[in-house]
């Protein structure tokens, strides 16, 4: 490798792990941005909410913010995701810039800091409003409730009063990570364009995992039931 391009791979590193530094920073210091707040109480079913076919939820509190952000960053599970999510893109030489070993880390490290910086400001910056970041079920029993509910809390999150209102600490969150690995992705994918890709691919992704948190158990116990069907 030429000193050039050593130097380049050197300053990419670095803006990676100063992204890392502010998720890191935005993290904790969600508690203390929390802790300003009076703790919200048990509440009883809102007057009024954006639906009032949906079911009241109790307000998330600051240790349970504290816990998804952590949970959401250094969890293994987070982590092994995205390990499994490098292991894809470099499986299908996305970008195909990134050669060998060193472009199997540049995709794992850029997955680590997307979802780092993305659940940091989530969740740091809803605090400041009661935005309730977590993913959870709806509680209705038909179908079209159900999944009506997965897709419009891809861009509605409650309050701390218990309504929907808009997610704009997700929208930040995903808009300020994509915008941030611009800082060392190839130049091709920094356009505009491929920016907003990635904003809407973000919300995608919440989609789908809305859908799994919604119907993944009666998915499991469908399968189960084919499996092992009961005995005679």
């Amino acid at each position: 490798m030429t000193s050039t391009g050593f130097r380049t791979e050197r300053t990419a590193a670095l803006r990676a792990w100063r992204f890392v530094a502010l998720a890191a920073a935005l993290t904790f210091c969600c508690p203390a941005i929390s802790s300003a707040q009076e703790a919200p109480p048990e509440l009883e079913p809102p007057v009024a909410t954006l639906d009032a076919a949906e079911p009241p939820q109790r307000a998330i509190t600051p240790q349970e913010r504290w816990e998804w952000m952590v949970d959401g960053i250094l969890a293994p599970k987070s982590l092994a995701a995205g390990a499994a999510i490098g292991t894809w893109q470099t499986a299908m030489k996305s970008p195909d810039e990134w050669q060998g070993s060193s472009g199997f880390a540049k995709r794992v490290l850029t997955n680590q800091v997307d979802n780092g910086i993305s659940k940091g400001i989530e969740g740091a910056l809803g605090a400041l409003w009661g935005e309730d970041p977590r993913v959870r079920p709806s509680g209705r029993r038909a179908f079209g409730r159900r999944l009506g509910y997965a897709m419009k809390t891809v861009v509605l999150a409650p309050r701390a009063d218990g309504r929907l209102a808009p997610a704009w600490g997700r929208f930040a969150g995903a808009v300020g990570s994509n915008v941030a690995k611009n800082a060392w992705l190839p130049s091709r994918l920094t356009t505009p364009k491929e920016t907003a890709l990635r904003i809407l691919a973000a919300l995608l992704g919440r989609l789908a995992t809305n859908l799994w948190e919604e119907f993944g158990r009666d998915l499991r116990r469908s399968i189960s039931r084919r499996i092992s069907p009961p005995l005679s």
